[in-house]
């Protein structure tokens, strides 16, 4: 089911610096039966270089729509008898200073479970996993 984030009262109008053309993506993540539906992750993916190829910075601006995304979300999930948590994951390579100040803020705030990762560090955990999933199954193919 493709899911409209205007769902969620969420209407995207590209910034000042934005061209527009290239929208950043936004996911819910919801299981599906038979396992419950106890959790919703709300994904930010912003890009990592400019078109220049210099490091991409997130801006103060982004992480409070990133922050809004989320509560807007965790709104809508609340009206139900039996809401799910809801929790936000934000992927970019830099922050600009203040960015980063907000960023670190939200992330101690008990209220609102957000996270921040940035590629590299997606990127290391990836191959980590793939590395340690790869190394299990030749054990277990491995029969002697």
């Amino acid at each position: 089911m493709k899911l409209d984030i205007s769902t969620f009262g969420i209407n995207y109008e590209p910034g000042p610096n934005e061209s527009g053309l290239r929208l950043d993506f936004l996911f819910a993540l919801v299981p599906h039966p038979p396992a419950p539906m106890d959790e919703v992750i709300v994904v930010e993916i912003k890009r990592g270089t400019n078109a220049d190829l210099s490091e991409r910075k997130v801006t103060p601006d982004e992480v409070t729509k990133f922050h809004l995304y989320v509560l807007k979300v965790r709104e809508y999930y609340q009206k139900s008898s039996e809401y799910p948590a809801v929790r936000g994951l934000m992927i970019a390579q830099g922050y600009t200073g203040q960015a980063d100040s907000l960023r670190k803020s939200l992330e101690q705030n008990p209220d609102v479970r957000l996270a921040f990762r940035t590629w590299d560090r997606v990127i290391d955990e990836t191959e980590r996993m793939h590395m340690a999933w790869l190394d299990l199954s030749r054990k277990r193919a491995d029969r002697d």
